[in-house]
């Protein structure tokens, strides 16, 4: 049977904000040259047959309520989600965008959507992907793989009914586009880096404040309420095969408290930058914990980066991936690794990297996740990269308001360059985070529809 689950409400936060010393610990840290005027030679075929009619006889595809949300269960046994509003004018000449989005945390879950990202009243259709238990690994990346071929409609459910089957509104034909939510962004990058998998094409990528290599996935370099005194801003470096790395201004003495409590959940224990030197962690002294490998189990991976430091100090600490397994695990998780694969597989896909003045997690001054992310997908062999949308879209999701910024895409440096700018922060102006992602979307579809990909 069809489940439609009821209505949500709309334009709510991306993400949760987190600091290594509240109750998010980092082991579920993340919550979550210019081109010209032609198109980019790009992945974004033609997705196949709509299905726009159901058959005669076979399953019963009843459309769902518009203003509800679909469950799903798919052909692979995944469960993913389709939430989209009736009336609304369709983003593209055929019909509504369709776009694959991939929640945060570093954890498991996503259907059914407690928080649906904004769609009423900008003519695209969201399909959710459930991330399976795996710690984003091959699991999670198939899940992302099967749901997009259930949203590019080369693929019914698990009923054999197609997406355009169960909706009430025409569904385009152009490749889906895809959503990646902080450490969704990531995942997203990993899918189109593995070649094993059968994922479609797409039209392009839009992530929000995703933290594009290990070091920011553990949050080992400040968080957002908590920063690393330690972090040198200016110092991230970009190395196709080891990835992005960042340096410290001077080399940490790190310690390990087996007492320390993330707030208030007991005992965890924590390395921490022993500033003092002391051995003992004191409220100041920033921790860092690791992200679980396999869930209900307690053995964490640090950043290749920490674990060396922690491996040359001798520590203690809690139980963890040597340099070589976390090297190893890193391997097929940390996007600042898997972007030049990703377009390879799939080249020439452009992408909006969105970030804020006050990222939700990170909390690094020059925002280097963001700007690297930008600069690593071109030196990747994107034909089209910018960071946070054109000022004209942030006007049609969320008015006038603040100075929105306009970034020129394709610059020749992004990392590191003062003149890359983060949009006002979501919290502070009061503009969800929903809204940027959609001016995002936007931009990308109508610049996919138009063929218009200059400045």
């Amino acid at each position: 049977m069809r489940v439609t689950l009821p209505l949500l409400l709309l334009l709510t936060a991306c993400t949760g904000r987190h600091s290594p010393d509240s109750g998010d610990s980092a082991v579920d840290s993340q919550g979550d040259s210019v081109a010209d005027d032609s198109t980019p030679d790009s992945d974004t075929q033609e997705s196949g047959d709509s299905h726009g009619d159901s058959q005669d006889s076979g399953p019963d595809c009843t459309l769902a309520d518009p203003l509800g949300q679909i469950g799903i269960t798919l052909q692979s046994g995944d469960d993913a989600a389709v939430y989209y509003t009736d009336g609304d004018t369709p983003l593209m000449a055929d019909g509504y965008q369709v776009v694959l989005s991939i929640k945060g945390t570093t954890g498991s879950g996503g259907v059914p959507v407690e928080t649906p990202y904004a769609t009423a009243g900008f003519g695209y259709l969201q399909v959710y992907v459930n991330v399976p238990k795996d710690r984003r690994g091959a699991g999670s990346r198939a899940a992302v793989a099967a749901t997009a071929r259930f949203a590019a409609g080369l693929e019914p459910d698990a009923q054999g009914c197609y997406l355009a089957d169960l909706v009430s509104v025409p569904v385009s034909a152009t490749p889906p586009l895809v959503l990646g939510h902080s450490n969704g962004g990531v995942l997203a990058i990993a899918t189109l880096a593995d070649a094993t998998l059968d994922m479609p094409a797409i039209s392009g990528i839009v992530t929000f404040e995703t933290p594009i290599s290990a070091q920011f996935v553990d949050v080992e370099l400040g968080a957002v309420n908590h920063q690393n005194p330690l972090y040198l801003p200016g110092s991230c470096a970009w190395d196709p095969l080891s990835g992005l790395e960042c340096a410290y201004s001077s080399t940490p003495v790190l310690g390990w408290d087996p007492t320390y409590q993330d707030g208030g959940r007991g005992p965890i224990g924590a390395v921490f930058f022993d500033a003092d030197g002391n051995g003992t962690k004191s409220v100041d002294e920033y921790p860092v914990f690791g992200v679980g490998t396999v869930v209900d189990e307690p053995t964490v991976a640090f950043s290749p980066q920490m674990t060396r430091l922690i491996e040359a100090q001798g520590l203690e600490g809690p139980t963890r991936l040597d340099l070589a397994d976390a090297d190893a695990w890193w391997a097929d998780r940390d996007g600042s690794r898997l972007a030049v694969a990703a377009l390879e597989n799939h080249p020439g896909v452009p992408l909006i990297a969105i970030g804020t003045l006050e990222d939700h997690v990170a909390g690094v001054s020059d925002h280097a996740h963001i700007t690297a992310e930008a600069q690593i997908w071109r030196d990747s062999g994107s034909p089209w990269v910018r960071v946070n949308p054109a000022p004209v879209y942030m006007q049609e999701t969320a008015g006038v308001g603040p100075s929105w910024t306009d970034n020129p895409p394709n610059l020749a440096t992004f990392l590191g360059n003062p003149e890359v700018h983060m949009e006002p922060d979501e919290f502070d102006t009061g503009f969800a985070p929903d809204q940027y992602c959609a001016a995002a979307l936007i931009e990308l579809a109508t610049r996919t529809a138009n063929g218009d990909w200059s400045e």
